[in-house]
């Protein structure tokens, strides 16, 4: 079986280069065939999704070395080939590494191959789950507008190399002397939700949020749908502290909190166009000539259901 291990040397600090070695050494020794690649300019999605099928596609497996950013930026590709994925977590969150208790560890991994192996000689299939398309970009775990996006844009422009929690914390208080929010008028399966509010708009694939405030509590990655929770928020203040509250559970019958499930989600911001963050990044513009090539609003997002297989490892 071949195993493509894939690593974004920015992640960990720098460590996830050293930990893909490590990878690649110990699936070799298991008598896997790996073949280490590094994230980058130089291997584009296209490029990913041929040397995922020529490793064999569905007969292949790949291991994302890197936070989530790494994960969402690969998953087209994953998908396109058929290819179940394994994250390894090396990033700030690690959220879709935490929805499947995948751990930074070899022999985890190597358990979470041999149970693919197992049900695959077996003649099951192997576990896959729904992905998020926003304006053409897959997401894995959510899609959101308003206070968190700003600061992952602001983030994005200032950011040099490496990052943390504490990366955050200057932009944050950037955006709450200077906030750039926008109200918005959001539309669940053609039906109006929000109508021309100001405030955080989270739609979300998988429950997990950053710093376990997961305001979307109720979401799957198996159901086939979207969960939107909008928080409204009149200062930017107010996102941090919907946020707190949400940590604790403390959002779920809050007043003007709105809750909503479906199939298709619609945003658009009043005024001017509000940047969106996809799994806790900035996407880039979009290159293929796309009506959306910004990563503004006005967004679409729909979900793919079961289209992306996993190594699950064993609980």
């Amino acid at each position: 079986m071949r195993i493509v291990v894939l690593f974004n040397s920015l992640s960990g600090r720098g460590r996830a280069a050293q930990a893909a070695l490590g990878i690649e050494h110990a699936l070799a020794g298991a008598g896997y065939e790996p073949e280490r690649v590094e994230a980058g300019s130089t291997l584009r999605g296209a490029d990913l999704a041929q040397l995922l099928r020529d490793a064999g596609g569905a007969d292949a497996a790949l291991v994302v070395v890197g936070g989530d950013g790494t994960v969402q930026s690969t998953a087209q590709a994953a998908r396109a080939a058929g290819t179940p994925i394994y994250h390894y977590p090396m990033g700030t969150e690690n959220l879709f590494a935490r929805n499947f208790g995948m751990r930074r560890d070899v022999g985890h991994l190597l358990e979470a191959v041999t149970r693919h192996q197992t049900r695959r000689a077996a003649g099951e299939a192997a576990w896959s789950v729904d992905v998020g398309v926003c304006n053409e970009r897959d997401f894995l775990i959510m899609a959101s507008v308003g206070f968190d996006a700003n600061v992952v844009h602001r983030l994005a422009r200032a950011r040099k190399g490496r990052i943390s929690h504490m990366s955050y914390v200057r932009h944050i208080a950037a955006e709450c002397i200077a906030p750039s929010a926008a109200a918005m008028t959001v539309r669940m399966d053609g039906k109006e939700v929000v109508s021309g509010r100001k405030g955080l708009a989270v739609v979300a694939n998988s429950k997990h949020y950053a710093m376990r405030a997961n305001p979307a509590f109720d979401a799957e990655l198996t159901d086939g749908l979207l969960d939107l929770c909008f928080m409204p928020t009149r200062h930017p203040l107010t996102g941090m502290l919907w946020l707190q509250r949400a940590k604790w559970g403390l959002h779920k019958r809050s007043h003007g909190v709105v809750h909503a499930r479906g199939a298709r989600v619609e945003i658009e911001t009043i005024d001017r166009a509000a940047p969106f963050q996809l799994d806790g990044e900035a996407p880039g513009p979009l290159t293929n000539g796309a009506a959306h090539a910004a990563a503004t609003t006005p967004m679409t997002m729909s979900v793919q259901a079961g289209v992306l297989p996993v190594l699950v490892p064993p609980l």
